[in-house]
C-alpha cells in the first residue's frame, strides 16, 4: 500500500506538470475573434483621433487586407497579412508573418506588404522599428495615418490622397480608386467627394469634344462653300 507521503509527491509532480502545461495569459496569442476585430477597431479609434473622415481608414484597410468572415458574412481586415509579388497571404499568428516576412527578407526579398494597412518595407524603410511592431495594428495603423494625412497635404482631396496611398501611376491608380470608393460608400460615412482629379479629367474630355464639334461644323461649313463657289462657276 502506497504511503501517504507518495501521495502527496504526485501531487506536488501534478501540479508542476500542470502549470508547465498552461502557460499564464499573458503568453497566449490573441484570440482569433479579437484578430478578426483587431484592425477595425484601430481604424475607427485613429480616424477620430486624427479628425479624419468617417470610414475612410477603414475602407483603406479593407481593400488593403480584407478577408471574408463566413459567419459574419462580411469582409474584414486582417492584422496579420503579408503580401509579396502577388495575392496576400493571411496568417493565423503574428508569430507565423514576423516569420514568413523574415524568411522574405532572408531571401533578399525587400517589397513587401505588412498588417492592416500594408505598409510596403521597401517605400517606407523606416517606418517600425523591426517586424514585430509592424504588424501591431495599433502601430501599423498609425503609420497608415500619419501617411495619408501627408498624402492629403499634398492633394487637398481625401480621395486622391486615399488613392496615392496605393499608387501614383495612372491605370493602377484608377483601379484602387474605384476599389477604395466602393468599400467607403459601404461604411456608415457620407459619400464622399468626388475626386478632384477626376473631375478634372472629366471637364477635359468635354472641352475636347466640344471642340472636335466645333472644328467639324467649321470643316462642313467650309465643304458646302467650296462646292457652291464650284457650281455657281459651272452655271456661268
Amino acid at each position: 500500500m502506497p504511503q501517504p507521503w507518495i501521495h502527496r509527491l504526485f501531487a506536488v509532480v501534478a501540479l508542476a506538470l500542470a502549470g508547465v502545461a498552461a502557460p499564464p495569459p499573458s503568453w497566449a496569442a490573441p484570440s482569433t475573434a479579437a484578430a478578426w476585430d483587431a484592425c477595425g477597431a484601430e481604424t475607427r479609434r485613429q480616424e477620430r483621433a486624427a479628425g479624419l473622415p468617417a470610414g475612410l481608414l477603414t475602407a483603406v484597410s479593407l481593400v488593403e487586407s480584407g478577408r471574408w468572415h463566413r459567419e459574419r458574412r462580411e469582409k474584414l481586415a486582417w492584422p496579420w497579412t503579408v503580401t509579396s509579388g502577388g495575392e496576400g497571404k493571411f496568417f493565423p499568428s503574428k508569430a507565423e508573418a514576423v516569420r514568413y516576412a523574415r524568411a522574405l527578407q532572408a531571401r533578399g526579398v525587400r517589397n513587401i506588404d505588412v498588417g492592416c494597412m500594408q505598409i510596403n518595407l521597401l517605400h517606407h524603410p523606416d517606418a517600425f522599428a523591426g517586424l514585430e511592431e509592424a504588424f501591431e495594428p495599433r502601430m501599423n495603423v498609425g503609420y497608415a495615418t500619419d501617411f495619408l494625412r501627408r498624402l492629403h497635404g499634398e492633394f487637398a482631396s481625401w480621395t486622391e490622397a486615399a488613392t496615392a496611398y496605393h499608387s501614383r501611376t495612372p491605370h493602377l491608380a484608377a483601379r484602387y480608386q474605384s476599389k477604395l470608393l466602393r468599400e467607403w460608400k459601404g461604411r456608415d460615412a457620407a459619400p464622399p467627394p468626388t475626386p478632384v482629379r477626376v473631375a478634372a479629367v472629366e471637364e477635359r474630355r468635354h472641352d475636347t469634344a466640344e471642340r472636335r464639334a466645333d472644328a467639324r461644323a467649321a470643316a462642313d461649313a467650309y465643304r458646302e462653300a467650296v462646292l457652291r463657289r464650284y457650281m455657281e462657276n459651272r452655271r456661268r
